[in-house]
């Protein structure tokens, strides 16, 4: 009838797999003349519970939780979390390689302005951002005198070599039970 889903506190994998897949996806950056790209935990649908072919922001930084997002650039990435997520943050994440930052106050953006440099080029996959996200990491871009780039195809999806096959197609739904008359 109905499945369930429930974030999942599993540990990912750790340590030097987490680090060669940061390690990969800035040399792609490059290989694309990208100075660096932003990762939501989102899909094409904005849906709350994404397939695990799009758990592309935990395959990368290894954090789970149900929100959030992270910016890599050629020397330097962050993961951003609400406060439900940052003890889960910190025990998940990396700290040598990715700063853990708050997803609200302030917002990302905040840190995409002051970490970027004119003529820097931020990629985004248009797919996954709502038309406002965009526009506010396009503002943010323009503050630092760098662009925001849409990319043709995911950067990570170019690196992500075991990544899950999407779902064959959408779930169905149960029919609703019907009443007869006697």
């Amino acid at each position: 009838m109905f499945e369930a889903h429930f974030q999942t506190f599993e540990e990912p994998e750790a340590g030097v797999a987490l680090t060669a897949r940061l390690a990969a996806l800035r040399e792609e950056l490059a290989r694309r003349k990208l100075t660096g790209f932003v990762i939501p935990r989102a899909d094409q649908q904005q849906n709350e519970y994404v397939a695990p072919s799009e758990e592309r922001l935990a395959w990368l930084t290894g954090f789970t939780g149900s929100a959030g997002l992270a910016v890599v650039l050629a020397h330097e990435a962050a993961v951003f979390v609400d406060g439900r997520y940052t003890i889960q943050a910190a025990k998940q994440v990396d700290a040598k390689a990715w700063a853990v930052e708050s997803l609200i106050d302030p917002p990302p953006e905040n840190w995409v302005s002051a970490h970027l440099k004119a003529g820097d080029r931020l990629g985004f996959d248009p797919w996954l951002h709502t038309f406002a996200a965009a526009e506010r990491l396009s503002a943010a871009c323009a503050k630092a005198g760098a662009e925001l780039v849409a990319v043709d195809s995911n950067p990570v999806d170019a690196i992500w070599q075991d990544r899950p096959q999407p779902p064959a197609r959408p779930r169905r739904r149960a029919r609703p039970a019907t009443c007869r008359r006697h």
